[in-house]
């Protein structure tokens, strides 16, 4: 992720919640309730205003 925030692709990262139909997955996100955890994760390297981008905001476009 970081290697693609540095090629300029900050605004094209975008996560989403769907976890149906996987077997495999990040310990500590196993499931869509745990989503948080991974955004506290992103809330320790990224700014806020990133995290929302890829939490929502960039799938709406500029």
């Amino acid at each position: 992720m970081e290697h693609f925030c540095e090629l300029g692709g900050l605004k094209q990262i975008g996560f989403g919640s769907d976890f149906d139909g996987i077997s495999m997955h990040v310990t500590g996100l196993e499931h869509a309730g745990k989503y948080p955890n991974f955004i506290n994760e992103l809330l320790k390297r990224y700014k806020e205003e990133d995290v929302k981008g890829f939490a929502f905001q960039n799938f709406f476009g500029p």
